[in-house]
């Protein structure tokens, strides 16, 4: 009773993890951070395959609801990000990025049952929920060791590399999967905007300017089920504010992130990021599409890119975007397209340029 761990001196330790089993993951992880000896005894716990069962997430029982299941699923992955950190608290970073990635080997099992409930992406969102606790309170350089031992260990620079110089769309599969594994691991987990910045700094700055721009699109452009959308945007301008919102405003919210949540680009940096952006596919963008971006990314921007044009000269590109801005403005505040017939006319004699996808633009 006077020992260092209580009345729980008095037992045997199969008896002490017998007490673990029927602990809430919460009250585990309140219990590691009551003295070193108990954490020591709860990781003794969570390395026993009797542990690591009682601990690896699982859908409830006698539920059919899918967001009751994914939702289910978040809460136990946040609750076992808690659990690891709390227990870890006095470990090296490079010891704890070790126990972290040895320890989500170990839920093979939960990740496969996750997939098949749920679909890869969302599997991905649950980890990255985990990884996003774990590093909540962690300063930047910690951060940057994380996300270094996490492309490590996925083989995500590798990906991007191969992505990157390839041309766009030459990888559909690889690309997709790119996407789902930045945003829902990393981008997705923040709603707070500063923080979001600092995970793009990590995924982008690596890169030279027009892979920068590549990557961007490549996380936040349009896409579809089976592929990134790489010409969309040179040969088709939104139907409706509704298309205009989710062809591009997931893009210029990065572009405004970089421009004012972050000091790792300049002013430049992000006016030369909107220029290879708009020429990422094999063709340039329709200028519509250019102005209804830079609308979105607020007056700032679009005063700054449209003072860059002036001031090199390129009278006009400025004046085809002023032009644009106002066909922009007409169809938002009238909700008309001629977008919809011009493209059923196109397909009539076979001059549609999207061969056969219009249908899903047009939606």
């Amino acid at each position: 009773m006077d020992g260092p761990l209580g009345f729980f001196d008095l037992m045997p330790l199969e008896v002490v993890f017998c007490i673990f089993d029927t602990m809430k993951v919460e009250d585990l992880s309140i219990l590691t951070i009551t003295s070193k000896l108990m954490r020591n005894t709860v990781e003794q716990y969570r390395t026993t395959r009797k542990g690591i069962t009682r601990l690896t997430p699982a859908a409830p029982s006698s539920v059919n609801d899918v967001t009751l299941i994914q939702n289910s699923y978040i809460k136990q992955f946040r609750v076992l990000g808690l659990f690891m950190k709390r227990s870890t608290c006095l470990y090296t970073t490079r010891d704890r990025l070790k126990i972290y990635e040895l320890f989500l080997h170990k839920l093979d099992s939960a990740r496969i049952e996750l997939c098949r409930l749920c679909g890869k992406g969302f599997a991905l969102y649950c980890y990255g929920r985990f990884i996003s606790t774990v590093l909540a309170g962690w300063d930047n350089q910690e951060c940057s060791r994380a996300f270094s031992s996490i492309h490590a260990s996925s083989a995500v620079t590798k990906n991007t590399d191969t992505v990157l110089r390839s041309f766009c769309g030459q990888h559909p599969r690889s690309e997709k999967n790119l996407r789902t594994f930045l945003r829902k691991v990393f981008l997705d987990q923040y709603a707070n905007l500063t923080d979001r910045g600092f995970w793009l700094s990590k995924i982008l700055k690596p890169w030279p300017m027009v892979h920068q721009a590549k990557l961007l699109y490549l996380m936040y452009g349009p896409v579809c089920e089976e592929a990134i959308l790489w010409d969309l945007l040179s040969y088709t301008t939104p139907a409706s504010l509704g298309q205009a919102i989710r062809y591009q405003h997931d893009l210029a919210e990065a572009i405004q992130i970089m421009y004012a949540r972050t000091s790792d680009w300049t002013e430049d940096d992000v006016l030369s990021i909107v220029d290879e952006l708009t020429s990422v596919a094999e063709s340039d963008w329709l200028a519509e599409n250019l102005a209804s971006l830079l609308l979105f990314c607020g007056n700032t921007i679009t005063v700054k890119y449209m003072g860059s044009r002036a001031i090199n000269g390129r009278m006009h590109e400025l004046g085809n975007l002023v032009a644009s801005f106002s066909v922009v403005g007409f169809k938002i505040t009238s909700g008309r397209s001629s977008y919809s017939g011009r493209c059923k006319r196109e397909r009539e004699v076979g001059t549609c340029p999207l061969n056969g996808r219009a249908e899903f633009y047009c939606r």
